[in-house]
């Protein structure tokens, strides 16, 4: 041992009153704080950016019903661009994430003074590491910083992804089942009594087909092109059908109207009303099996309640030829063409939210970069150095203290450490994560896998007589009725701020959870790390990593602990997660279009009904 040469360590925290009071006029050249800089600055241009796009939205597109209409138009740009704009949300949302994690972690690390009186309490603190535990020990006025960071990021979980959200179009429509002989008839344009549909203007509707196609306006559609087109959930091209079967020989039924229906709206009502998710039952009127009977004196015995129609599982679509209405053969459709109204939307009063907590963020790190003067221990290597300059009078001659000494015990003195033996041992990585870290990681981890798949199973239950492999062809983010969670269903024009933003604490309720699951994985890897880290000095001898002051062979670093080949992934994990999630469970809007209204009341369109739901989509469960 005498001719170990030790390299002199430099300190810069000293218990000296003058110099504890020129730290204060320390030049700004910690490099803990550059990442503080890093994490203002992009904060602060997310808020920027968050506020001009809200005011050029608000003032070029004006406010209806508390949100601003981006985009008006066809179905499949307006999926197109709330796809995109959700990729860019969740990579703003990590950017500020990332940064209010980066500021936390600075603000729960601790002096060397508060360290100190840790050890003289008996008790010890995390270093290099996220930790709850140590906010019950550092400066009050950190400690707050530390608390609204945290609660600022609540409402950036909750609501930043429901900020800009979709409105879908469903057109209300009625279908009618006759034959070419009344396409040809002028004079005979009978109707059945309406009777139980109720005082629909179907003489008015039926008349305007007739005239359309005559005028050659209506669209031919070959069975399986009508099956395709009108077995959906919402739509949003087509308006009116005329199904054209084949002629009968019966003189009687020549140039009728053999039945009508309505179809395209999807029901969803709180209270005790109705729900209705069969937009499209009319498709299968032949091949429905009766569920449930009642008996009327004046009706007699009819069907209540029919099976769900799946033209799939029913084998209609996959045998178009074989196609039957009302008991005869369907030959082609005649559709009516309409505008889609799909729309993008962004809601103001959710917006101002999020640009008010993006704000406090940023105004909070750049309060953290500015006002926090004190010499953190960040990480392993300013602890080293500093113990090395000021050895601690608690463990002094405990050398080969193992945290296993001291982590069960609640308190702990000098007297109980001492001298011991040295045993060489392998451990694992996970051997330096603590079980309380270890047991929440998992059970979070398991409980949203187990959540995740009673959503799929939900999703595949209604999907009554498909194959699992059908939950793949719903599309990416795509609404269905047999997805859609109805008992958050919502009365009409919910399209209003109050109803959509309830609906949207239940959406990004996950987003809270992916958050939490990220932290968690954040400290698991950063707890294995610093281990590492600290066993590596043993068997490589290489210059100490610290975030203060650096000296001779000694190495200025603004990570914390997780070096970017680690961190950069898993900040990209997470904003996929957290896009994922935003298009498994969101906020569904529907704007029901009846054209036929323009007949009765003489306008070129009519809105009948907004309605607010939240659905989900089985196949994004799979990876949230």
């Amino acid at each position: 041992m005498e001719n170990t040469k030790y390299t002199p360590v430099h300190s810069t925290e000293t218990n000296d009153p003058s110099e504890q009071k020129r730290k204060s006029l320390l030049p700004r050249n910690e490099k803990w704080q550059l990442g503080i800089f890093y994490a203002a600055l992009a904060t602060s241009i997310v808020c920027f950016l968050n506020l001009i796009i809200t005011i050029w939205a608000l003032v070029t597109h004006g406010m209806t019903y508390g949100s601003a209409v981006l985009y008006e138009g066809s179905c499949e740009t307006t999926k197109n661009l709330n796809i995109g704009v959700h990729l860019i949300i969740n990579i703003f949302s990590s950017a500020i994430l990332s940064g209010s994690n980066y500021t936390m972690q600075c603000l729960s690390s601790p002096t060397r003074s508060e360290v100190d009186d840790a050890h003289a309490r008996g008790t010890w603190l995390d270093i290099g590491v996220p930790s709850i535990r140590n906010l019950r020990s550092i400066a009050k006025r950190r400690l707050w910083i530390w608390l609204l960071l945290g609660v600022s990021s609540i409402p950036l979980h909750l609501f930043y992804n429901s900020v800009v959200f979709t409105t879908l179009s469903g057109n209300s429509y009625f279908i009618y089942i006759t034959n070419e002989a009344w396409l040809s008839s002028s004079n005979n344009l009978t109707v059945p009594d309406s009777g139980e549909y109720g005082p629909f203007p179907s003489e008015l509707v039926d008349k305007q087909l007739w005239n359309a196609n005559q005028a050659g306006s209506l669209q031919r559609l070959e069975p399986s092109s009508c099956i395709d087109a009108y077995a959906r959930s919402f739509i949003s091209a087509q308006g009116n059908l005329l199904v054209i079967t084949s002629n009968s020989t019966s003189s009687s039924e020549a140039g009728e109207i053999f039945d009508f229906a309505s179809g395209g709206e999807i029901t969803i009502t709180g209270g005790q009303d109705a729900t209705n998710l069969d937009p499209y039952s009319w498709i299968c009127g032949d091949s429905l099996k009766c569920l449930k009977y009642y008996t009327s004196s004046t009706l007699g015995h009819r069907c209540e309640e029919y099976e769900f129609c799946d033209v799939d599982a029913l084998g209609i679509r996959n045998n178009p030829q074989n196609w039957t209405l009302n008991q005869r053969k369907v030959d082609y459709c005649l559709s009516t063409k309409t505008e889609e109204h799909c729309k993008l939307r962004l809601n103001a009063a959710i917006a101002a939210l999020v640009i008010f907590t993006n704000f406090c963020k940023a105004l909070l790190i750049i309060t953290t970069y500015f006002s926090t003067r004190e010499h953190l221990l960040l990480g392993i290597g300013d602890a080293i150095v500093s113990f090395l300059s000021h050895p601690d009078p608690v463990t002094e001659g405990s050398s080969l203290l193992s945290k296993d000494d001291v982590t069960p015990h609640q308190k702990f003195s000098s007297s109980s450490f001492g001298p011991r033996p040295f045993h060489l041992s392998r451990k694992r990585w996970l051997a330096a994560v603590s079980r309380r870290r270890t047991i929440t990681i998992f059970t979070t981890a398991a409980l949203s896998l187990i959540i995740c798949s009673a959503l799929l199973i939900y999703a595949s239950f209604n999907m009554k007589g498909a194959k699992p492999s059908d939950i793949w062809t719903l599309g990416f983010g795509q609404p269905s009725e047999n997805t859609l969670i109805t008992f958050a269903g919502i009365r009409r024009r919910m399209i209003r701020t109050a109803g959509l933003l309830s609906n949207v604490l239940i959406a990004n309720t996950p987003q809270l959870v992916l958050s939490f699951i990220y932290f968690s994985c954040n400290a698991h890897l950063t707890s294995m790390l610093a281990a590492r880290e600290w066993s590596s000095f043993a068997k490589t001898r290489k210059g100490l990593r610290v975030h203060t002051h650096p000296r001779g062979a000694q190495r200025a670093t603004y990570f914390l602990q997780l070096p970017w080949r680690y961190s950069a992934p898993m900040i990209l994990a997470g904003a996929l997660l957290h896009w994922l999630a935003s298009q498994s469970i969101f906020v569904v809007s529907v704007e029901w279009w009846a054209n036929w209204l323009k007949l009765v009341f003489g306008r070129t369109e009519c809105w009948l009904l907004s309605q607010q739901v939240e659905s989900f989509n089985a196949l994004e469960s799979i990876p949230a």
